[in-house]
């Protein structure tokens, strides 16, 4: 499988439920990450403890190169953006009820 086949796999799942990724981080430790991308998860405006909100998007919009090998996922322990490579993902699981 292609790296982009496993991203939109792994996407695929996080679309529909809260998982469970382990990963290999930059430095070398291995993580473990609640995560989703369920619209009904993730918060439309984000708040944080050191901000009141997130900044409004631009209305200019940049075009990016997507990153084939980076996934971006809503944290649902630290209520946060979080990202992983897919090359670094050890399992992806859905988080039991």
């Amino acid at each position: 499988m292609t790296i982009a086949e496993t991203r939109g796999s792994y996407l695929s799942m996080l679309r529909e439920h809260v998982c469970v990724i382990v990963f290999t981080k930059k430095n070398g430790e291995d993580r473990t990450m609640h995560c989703t991308l369920r619209k009904d998860l993730v918060p439309e405006n984000p708040t944080f403890a050191n901000q009141a909100a997130v900044v409004p998007p631009s209305p200019v919009k940049s075009i990016r190169k997507v990153n084939e090998n980076i996934i971006s996922v809503w944290d649902t322990e630290q209520l946060g953006w979080r990202s992983a490579c897919v090359d670094s993902i050890k399992s992806i699981a859905v988080k039991p009820a």
